[in-house]
């Protein structure tokens, strides 16, 4: 059997080992899920290709946007035509105009464009205070404005004030029927 008097040196040096061995599984682990320090190197598909500012956007041309929500990592694609407001536009003229937009893909014919929001997308409902009771809220498609989508009667005073400030900032849905079972929880 093992003493600890016996092997002081042995067993310091174990617990120093296990010691390091944690941290730097716990810091491992921890960086993994860090967002990187530096971004990756864009992809040659959103390049410029020669002669970009010779080339401008027919006026039948066709849009196909990828909208990003970063508060739930949803991408929503939409194709439609494009607006008056891009038809005519080379790819500096694009690019200078609409500067918060990423353009994927440009061609006359085509255009693929990316747009992030800090946001939840239009699939999530948020409940949240509205004047003195509560109301859903919903994201409009393809910006980061929230409209009323139902109000709900309950008065926002009767509510424990645990659940005031969940609700003063908002809660997040995937549905109706969570919503319900929600209000019912907090209402007994």
């Amino acid at each position: 059997m093992l003493s600890i008097k016996r092997h002081k040196k042995l067993f310091t040096l174990a617990i120093i080992i296990i010691a390091l061995s944690c941290a730097g599984l716990s810091g491992y682990l921890i960086a993994k899920n860090e967002p990187r320090v530096v971004d990756e190197a864009d992809d040659v598909s959103s390049a410029v290709p020669v002669a970009a500012d010779e080339a401008r956007i027919a006026n039948d041309a066709t849009v196909e946007w990828d909208y990003e929500y970063m508060m739930c990592c949803h991408h929503i694609y939409v194709s439609c035509a494009v607006g008056e407001d891009m038809a005519g536009l080379t790819f500096s003229e694009l690019s200078e105009a609409y500067p918060d937009i990423k353009i994927v893909a440009f061609g006359t014919d085509t255009l693929v464009l990316k747009k992030t929001f800090d946001c939840y997308c239009p699939e999530h409902y948020i409940l949240k205070k509205y004047r003195d009771a509560l109301a859903v809220y919903r994201t409009a498609l393809g910006t980061d404005k929230q409209y009323v989508y139902i109000e709900i009667s309950v008065a926002f005073d009767v509510i424990d004030d645990e659940q005031q400030q969940v609700l003063e900032a908002g809660k997040v849905f995937n549905n109706l029927a969570d919503i319900e079972s929600y209000l019912e929880d907090i209402e007994t």
